[in-house]
């Protein structure tokens, strides 16, 4: 070989970069012997880690949910498994090769081990390792490649909510040849060892929380919260040793409404307990823990109006259950928050026009639109509710286009509601209701019940069959559903009304009803006022020569015949209601002369030849009189049948009214005043036996 010679003309180094270098060359002689020794040891023998696999046990079988049962020692369930498959090169020949793979459990949230026992699974080291030392025999130069099991068992409880990964390192004679890692994984991690201890032993993983309602009204029960969706999983390893059976679990939702800006929005109340039945572990061939995913409604209620309009709201849920009866223990899971959405909270007011209403039922879902300026608008797709002035008002409705603002306050802008028909009342004056609710306000149709004892005809008097309502269609109406104005009964024809307390034909061709006050005005018209039985007076008088005793029969003995004299109505006449709905007639009649019979006293003659009038307030005769009345004469008999006697006769007293007037009574009967037209005795019993009376 030819001798080289090798120049280095380069300058000298700075002493900075040659210390430098002399540290790289120590470090590089630290490596380097090691791996010169075991390739010395023979010949040219590659080791290499190939793959690492997480063999732990699942549970349900079949899931991918790793599963570690503190109290299944003898089953390999309390350990984390893992298999390492590695490959050795032995290009010499006979041999023995050795290799330590060095296990750890990494949190994959921190980087930091997680204790674990060493190999044998008895005790721990400094480092948290689980080390196997493998020493293969080789018979000749082909390589192997081989699969190793590391039970590792947790020193310490593992949260299911942090991901852990298994690390494996491979070293020979020392040196690192290669590590694996499987991907990150979080464990069930049962830590109870004992069967029928007093906790349920359950592990809970909150899975999603979404909003599932997202309107309220606050005057419906069962709607007057929003509603969140809260969906879970449960696993319970408990009572391993007893037969299956279940427990009512304690499962906690607590949870904290904000704003989008992050402010607490006070709640009527902040958490919610179900109860779930568990078992306590699961059969299939071998015993598993209990897996079942359950969801659960959260009614979310706040103690305020919310903003429906310029904020949006998220939910923050924690889920928790208790976990031990006993002692109260409470364990907590994870945290779930719902998207920020915009929340309708309807205040429960709904306005048309002027009418306030109260919404208490609301069926489907109202839309959530985008607000436009002050307002959202909204459909209400199936509403009902009561007029707030007046709760006999029921209306419902379908499709209600409404602005909703930032106070809750929704207000009709399209659509329309119906006004169920009802029953209602007035100063005592009843009638029914029904209509129309919508953006211009209220109007309806009014069936007017009279009051009790007045009625009327139309266009004629031929039967006393009489109508007791008024129909009034389509009047608007105030926020209370009353009429606006009062109310004309204007048919177009002659009108006979009557008050059952006066016999009279009150003629008009309208009726008015002062709805505040409840009064009717009959103003009077044409003959203003008809006596109701001068018509049957008449008739039978026209047939008094059919009858058996003409003269007897055919002038009918009344003492009111005096109304026969009825001449007509001054204005003003009203009937009004009484506190039971019982008409009362407030009129002045006027009469002209006038003469009849009575019938008690019998057949006497009333006569008077000038006018008359008769003031009539609230059914009472409260003044008037008959003017230029007639002296009365009166007979008797004097005679005493029963006694044995007779022959006396009759005899006659003659009575002079004071001042020539018929004064009319408080109930319309006629009175008067006087003495008679000359001094007499009034006798009766006369015996003959002994002429002299009784």
């Amino acid at each position: 070989m030819d001798n080289i010679s090798l120049e280095h003309t380069a300058p000298p180094l700075p002493q900075r970069a040659l210390s430098e270098l002399c540290r790289l060359l120590r470090l590089a002689c630290r490596w380097a012997l090691p791996l010169l020794l075991a390739l010395a040891e023979g010949g040219r023998a590659a080791t290499s880690l190939d793959s690492l696999s997480n063999r732990t046990s699942v549970a349900p079988p079949g899931s991918l949910d790793y599963v570690i049962l503190d109290s299944e020692t003898t089953s390999g369930h309390s350990n984390i498994q893992a298999q390492a498959s590695f490959t050795m090169d032995n290009p010499t020949g006979a041999a023995v090769r050795t290799n330590v793979l060095q296990f750890r459990v990494i949190n994959a949230a921190t980087g930091n081990p997680h204790p674990i026992y060493d190999f044998g699974n008895t005790t721990t080291n400094l480092n948290y390792t689980y080390n196997i030392t493998n020493r293969l025999s080789f018979l000749g130069a082909t390589p192997q490649t081989l699969s190793t099991n590391a039970f590792i068992r947790p020193a310490a409880w593992m949260d299911q909510f942090t991901p852990f990964y298994i690390e494996c390192t491979m070293f020979t004679n020392g040196i690192v040849v290669n590590q694996r890692a499987t991907p990150p994984a979080n464990y069930y991690h049962f830590t109870n060892t004992v069967s029928g201890d007093d906790a349920y032993n359950v592990r809970l993983n909150f899975t999603n929380a979404a909003w599932s309602r997202t309107y309220a009204v606050q005057t419906i029960l069962g709607q007057n919260t929003f509603q969140v969706s809260a969906g879970y999983e449960v696993r319970r390893w408990d009572d391993f040793n007893a037969a299956i059976s279940a427990a009512s679990i304690p499962i906690v939702f607590n949870y904290t409404l904000r704003d989008a800006g992050g402010n607490t929005v006070p709640l009527v109340t902040s958490s919610q307990t179900f109860h779930d039945s568990v078992t306590n572990y699961l059969l299939d061939v071998l015993q598993y823990p209990t897996f079942q995913t359950g969801q659960h409604t959260l009614d979310i209620q706040p103690a305020a109006q919310l903003d429906s309009v310029t904020k949006t709201y998220y939910l923050t849920v924690t889920l928790a259950h208790i976990n031990n009866p006993v002692t109260g223990q409470v364990l907590t899971a994870n945290t779930q928050q719902t998207v920020a959405l915009e929340l309708l909270h309807f205040n429960g007011n709904l306005s048309f026009g002027a009418i306030n209403t109260t919404m208490t039922s609301l069926g489907g879902s109202p839309p959530t639109n985008a607000p436009s300026g002050s307002i959202i608008q909204t459909t209400l797709p199936s509403v009902g509710g009561l007029v707030t002035a007046n709760q006999a008002g029921i209306f419902t409705a379908a499709n209600l286009v409404v602005n909703l603002d930032s106070l809750g306050n929704p207000v009709v802008t399209s659509g329309s509601a119906t006004l169920l028909s009802a029953n209602d009342s007035l100063a005592q004056v009843n009638f029914q209701r029904s209509g129309t609710l919508s953006s211009a306000g209220a109007s309806g149709n009014i069936t007017l019940n009279l009051p009790t004892g007045f009625g009327y005809r139309l266009n004629d008097m031929n039967s006393q069959v009489l109508q007791s309502t008024i129909q009034f269609s389509n009047p608007p109406l105030t926020p209370a559903l009353i009429p606006t104005f009062d109310l004309t009964y204007s048919p177009g024809g002659t009108i006979y009304a009557v008050e059952e307390d006066k016999p009279v034909w009150l003629v008009s061709d309208h009726i008015t009803w002062h709805v505040n006050t409840g009064t009717f005005d009959i103003p009077p018209t044409g003959a203003g006022a008809i006596c109701v039985r001068a018509s049957r007076f008449a008739f039978l008088n026209s047939v008094s020569n059919l009858l058996v005793d003409p003269p007897a029969m055919g002038d009918k003995r009344s003492n009111d015949k005096y109304w026969l004299a009825l001449t007509g109505a001054n204005p003003g006449t009203t009937v009004q209601p009484d506190l039971a709905s019982n008409a009362l007639l407030t009129a002045n009649f006027t009469f002209g002369p006038g003469d009849y019979r009575s019938h008690f006293p019998y057949n006497l003659e009333v006569q008077w030849s000038g006018t008359g009038v008769m003031n009539v307030t609230n059914d009472l005769a409260q003044g008037g009189a008959l003017q230029a009345a007639a002296p009365i004469s009166v007979s008797y008999t004097r005679d005493c049948p029963d006694c044995g006697g007779g022959g006396a006769g009759l005899a006659t007293l003659t009575l002079i009214p004071s001042n020539n007037v018929f004064n009319f009574t408080l109930d319309g009967g006629l009175i008067a005043l006087g003495g008679t037209a000359s001094a007499i005795n009034l006798q009766w019993g006369f015996i003959s036996a002994v002429s002299d009376y009784a």
